[in-house]
């Protein structure tokens, strides 16, 4: 039902965050990248990447 849905949703959201911040996916992805450009680019290519 749509109370079982609303609780699905709630409980999906929070715990897919916390895989992609907590448990460090991004910091893998995002580090070695970011630190690359930050030492072989200009600084406008580096907020380029960043936004």
């Amino acid at each position: 039902g749509i109370y079982s849905d609303a609780f699905t949703v709630a409980f999906i959201i929070p715990n897919f965050m916390r895989r992609l911040f907590a448990e460090g996916s991004v910091t893998v992805a995002f580090i070695p990248t970011y630190k690359d450009y930050l030492h072989a680019k200009n600084d406008q290519e580096t907020r380029d990447f960043l936004s």
